[in-house]
């Protein structure tokens, strides 16, 4: 006999044995109920944690830059107001005094 008439001999079909169905059903561990809501997992709560945290994070650093520069832009026009208000009086009292004097 050849070495391809044994791996042929070797590898031939044979049937299960009657019972093997059962016999693996009852190997694998009991099946979990599917019926458990998604919010009792702690993996699924972790990642709505996270993705809530991701959105809310972000627009938050967001808005607190945007008010910031809304009162650094306040402060600023303010201070130019001051000092325009202040150029005029002082070009006021300027022209003012060298008219006395010529």
């Amino acid at each position: 006999m050849n070495i391809e008439d044994r791996l042929r001999e070797a590898l031939e079909r044979e049937p299960a044995p009657a019972d093997f169905k059962r016999k693996v059903m009852q190997a694998l561990p009991a099946k979990k109920n599917l019926s458990i809501f998604w919010w009792n997992r702690r993996l699924s709560l972790a990642l709505a944690l996270a993705v809530i945290v991701a959105a809310v994070v972000p627009t938050v650093i967001v808005e607190n830059r945007h008010r910031r520069g809304i009162a650094a832009r306040d402060q600023l026009l303010t201070a130019l107001r001051v000092t325009n208000t202040t150029l005029r009086r002082t070009k006021q009292m300027i022209h003012k005094n060298t008219r006395r004097s010529s």
